[in-house]
């Protein structure tokens, strides 16, 4: 199976890492403010982290895919 261009994968796993680089780009651009009001979308982007391996790389892998909803939705 391909998720955006990527082969393989959980399809939801895929769909939130999109969602999250594509986020983190529109926050580092200036493109995008997230408002107050949005307490679990400030939480997930706060405690956002992937996977880092044993010789402390950090790899493409979401440390806890299923915990970035609102950022994935987005």
């Amino acid at each position: 199976m391909s998720v955006s261009g990527a082969p393989g994968g959980d399809k939801d796993a895929a769909c939130a890492q999109v969602g999250i680089d594509r986020i983190y780009a529109m926050i580092a651009e200036n493109r995008l403010i997230i408002h107050r009001s949005c307490p679990r979308l400030i939480e997930e982007i706060e405690n956002f982290s992937r996977v880092v391996d044993d010789q402390g790389y950090v790899l493409d892998e979401l440390e806890d895919d299923s915990a970035y909803h609102s950022i994935a939705a987005l």
